[in-house]
């Protein structure tokens, strides 16, 4: 059996919108409502973009030092 193929980023992207656009009308809340629980779900997304970040940069930078060390092979 093969490898199940992803589905392209802008497909996801796309079923993504779709799908909070579905969960903001069925909440029937009101705008300022929304704004505060929109706000405070971006705020913890952000704070894992900020660990992974940190984590990317973490081994990029480790890998880096070793090729340097292996004198750059």
């Amino acid at each position: 059996m093969g490898k199940k193929k992803m589905r392209p980023v802008t497909i996801r992207i796309a079923e993504l919108k779709k799908d909070i656009n579905e969960a903001v009308g069925k909440s029937e809340l009101p705008p300022f409502m929304l704004e505060m629980v929109i706000g405070e779900y971006l705020t913890g997304i952000s704070a894992v973009a900020r660990k992974e970040y940190a984590k990317d940069l973490e081994e990029w930078e480790a890998e880096q030092k070793e090729e340097e060390e292996d004198g750059g092979h």
